[in-house]
């Protein structure tokens, strides 16, 4: 950013940074979580924009790479090194992608593939950070192509931990996994 925006700093991004995952106590943690904020960033992004295919107009990725060492949003560094965020839009952008939708805590497959997929496995569980289970639900629903479908909304959870689990799983009629997102 321009001298004087707020952006003209990493203050924006750090703060955000420390608030989710804890005040970094080094470089290499400061790094370590900037690539898991990244990864996350960057699919949920990307699967927002799956679930509202042909609703939405697009998705924009500012910076896609750099040409300097940098933090934010780069999907590669300027060595191609992946990082965070490219790994965030491979899992997102799966062609048959189990996902979570953070507005309303409904559960989607979306399917990019051009064909038509039945009997379909869709389970999720919520754990606590003990790992004790806090919630199940699994249901089979049929997907149709190129499209994005609606399995089943996780209701609002009580005595969760400030940090808790979502694992989620596709599976075919046979039990082979499909798609996985935990």
């Amino acid at each position: 950013g321009s001298a004087g925006s707020e952006f003209s700093n990493l203050n924006i991004y750090t703060n955000a940074l420390n608030s989710r995952y804890g005040t970094a106590t080094g470089v290499e943690d400061y790094c370590r979580k900037a690539q898991l904020m990244n990864y996350e960033s960057m699919r949920a992004e990307l699967e927002a924009w799956g679930r509202n295919k042909y609703l939405s107009t697009g998705v924009i990725t500012w910076q896609f790479n750099s040409a300097w060492p940098s933090l934010i949003w780069q999907h590669y560094d300027y060595s191609l090194r992946p990082g965070g965020a490219y790994f965030g839009a491979k899992e997102a952008c799966e062609p048959l992608h189990v996902q979570y939708s953070y507005n309303d805590g409904s559960i989607y497959v979306v399917n990019s593939y051009y064909e038509s997929f039945n009997d379909l496995n869709v389970s999720a569980k919520v754990y606590n950070w003990d790992m004790t289970e806090k919630y199940s639900n699994t249901t089979t629903i049929n997907v149709g192509p190129d499209s994005s479908n609606h399995a089943f909304t996780i209701p609002s959870l009580e005595n969760l931990t400030t940090t808790y689990f979502l694992k989620l799983k596709l599976e075919d009629s046979s039990g082979n996994l499909l798609s996985s997102n935990f």
